[in-house]
């Protein structure tokens, strides 16, 4: 039997671009199938939710199969767990805990997360608490998602130093990769070590900008801080400059009070059509994407012609 070794870098990284590769061409597939069943509307509207369907049964029918994935296959890598004696194939647990925390937990994650912080930014909504309090949870829920960017940013430059985990539910699963060489074809282990320490020059320059970036978001959270203590202390604040200011810092807030016709929901980064209609950035992309021209008019629009509208607000 032939040595075995640890997937590298490259090993590892090619076979994810290939997988996305592969997604992104059946997320397509699946997307013209549900646009010719229920109309762009309803397609726009459940894109996240048909782009976790279409992950779910990827992996589903690969990895929680016991097969490899393609990405997988087309790099000569394969699942193991190293945990006991011997090396052995994941559980079925193991897979099926993966497959759910790579694909459901973000989703879960990021939409309990705007639902909290639109819950949050009424003033007379559904959760009833002292204003301090509902400010300062607002400003939790608004940095968490810049943490869990971070924090799988970090996680990215282990895997750049260490190259044993690429995706975040692996480490947590404790799922690693091995190299299964067809044909006998070993890579020659001079490479392997020049992969390596590119990639771990590469791991070194991440991390030296994460912490940069890091050390740059906590000074300029502490300098508005110490300015709202100043102004606090110093003025009682206008109502409606406040009101403003509120909702202005708020990145996922809606972008105006008008709702956009295509997901029914209030406008998100208001977009404009040629013709003068007003929807979300991402509706609007996703519709003129498939089919180039207003969805409410139908005059032609490409979406390289979308107009952006910065700090809009309905009159």
């Amino acid at each position: 039997m032939a040595q075995v070794r640890d997937g590298s870098h490259a090993e590892l990284v090619r076979s994810n671009q290939k997988d996305l590769t592969y997604l992104s061409q059946i997320r397509s597939l699946v997307n013209d199938i549900a646009q010719s069943l229920l109309g762009v509307r309803h397609v726009v509207r459940w894109q996240r939710e048909l782009s976790l369907f279409t992950d779910m049964c990827y992996f589903g029918l690969t990895t929680c199969c016991g097969y490899q994935t393609l990405g997988e296959e087309y790099s000569d890598i394969l699942q193991i767990d190293k945990s006991g004696p011997r090396l052995t194939l994941p559980s079925g647990l193991q897979r099926v805990l993966m497959i759910l925390l790579h694909t459901l937990s973000p989703y879960l994650v990021d939409k309990c997360l705007a639902r909290a912080q639109v819950y949050l930014s009424q003033v007379n909504g559904p959760i009833s608490m002292p204003e301090h309090q509902r400010e300062r949870l607002l400003q939790l829920v608004t940095y968490a998602r810049p943490t869990v960017e971070w924090l799988h940013r970090a996680h990215q430059v282990l895997f750049f130093l260490n190259g044993a985990f690429y995706h975040l539910a692996k480490r947590a699963v404790d799922i690693r990769h091995i190299a299964v060489p067809r044909g006998g074809v070993q890579v020659q282990s001079d490479a392997l070590r020049s992969w390596s320490r590119a990639y771990r020059l590469m791991g070194y320059m991440m991390a030296l900008q994460l912490s940069m970036s890091a050390i740059s978001c906590l000074w300029e959270l502490r300098r508005q801080r110490s300015s709202s203590n100043e102004t606090h202390t110093s003025t009682a604040p206008d109502p409606a400059v406040s009101l403003d200011s509120t909702s202005s810092s708020s990145p996922t807030a809606a972008s105006s009070n008008m709702q956009c016709t295509l997901c029914l929901s209030p406008c998100q980064h208001a977009t404009s059509t040629l013709c003068g209609h007003i929807f979300c950035w991402q509706c609007i992309m996703v519709a003129c994407s498939n089919q180039p021209e207003c969805p409410l008019c139908r005059e032609p629009c490409l979406p390289s012609q979308l107009i952006y509208l910065r700090d809009f607000t309905a009159s």
